[in-house]
């Protein structure tokens, strides 16, 4: 049997060429991440889960003469990441997980968009990748946090049907656990067509690796849900913004 990491790179895998198109919410994420660093002036650049490119487009076009190494646990995205980014020698990639750094060298700016709450050990990663930066360097990210999908929780919990999306951190949990780093806390709603529409969404961008223990729905659990909840579906995404400042 496959463990939750394994799963997460094949899900991940699968999934590349679709990203980017049903990944609204998560350019979104990059972009207004992005303008949190733009007036930094780093040399050297690694992110953590750069993905099919959202946040890497960015970081070419605020710092084109900065040394980028862009980096993703699953082959594929580098691939397709390696596609969507115009070719320039100052851009390394790498097939590397983010819990387990294996670059030696310091960096001026380590950043991560909407990666780190797949992390097993959070707190033991967030040590790790502070330790990779330069004094004075920062590390820069977004993740969801516990208030993301409340209305399909709800919706779950009407129908008495098991919860499928991982366990988030709660933002004064993640602020007690990382007591050195900013924290800044949006919430944007984003409107599908239909609960199906959603559903389909998570599946394009490979977001579907369930928490520990989770039942699958069966078909008939699923016919009845969109049989009863008709027309659109709006869902809300907490997203926890970092900045962490080596001393």
């Amino acid at each position: 049997m496959l463990n939750t990491k394994h799963k997460l790179i094949r899900n991940f895998n699968q999934r590349a060429d679709t990203y980017t198109a049903a990944a609204e919410v998560q350019a979104c994420v990059a972009e207004r991440l992005a303008t949190k660093m733009s007036s930094l002036q780093p040399q050297t650049i690694l992110e953590i889960g750069c993905g099919t490119g959202l946040l890497s487009q960015w970081l070419v076009k605020f710092f084109p003469t900065a040394s980028l190494l862009l980096t993703d646990l699953a082959p594929a995205m580098i691939a397709q990441c390696q596609k969507t980014l115009p070719f320039h020698s100052s851009i390394t990639f790498a097939c590397m997980d983010g819990e387990q750094i294996t670059v030696s060298q310091p960096y001026d700016l380590i950043v991560s968009n909407m990666t780190l709450h797949w992390f097993h050990d959070l707190q033991k990663s967030y040590i790790d990748i502070t330790h990779h930066l330069q004094r004075g360097g920062q590390f820069i990210f977004s993740l969801l946090g516990e208030n993301s999908f409340k209305e399909w929780h709800t919706l779950c919990n009407a129908f008495k049907v098991p919860i499928a999306t991982p366990i988030l951190p709660a933002d004064h949990l993640l602020q007690t656990m990382l007591p050195s780093v900013e924290i800044e806390v949006e919430t944007y709603q984003h409107t599908y067509a239909s609960v199906y529409a959603f559903l389909s969404s998570l599946k394009k961008i490979g977001a579907v690796t369930p928490r520990v223990g989770y039942i699958p729905l069966s078909a008939s659990q699923l016919r009845q849900i969109f049989r009863k909840v008709h027309g659109e579906f709006k869902l809300s995404y907490e997203v926890i913004y970092g900045r962490y400042v080596r001393k």
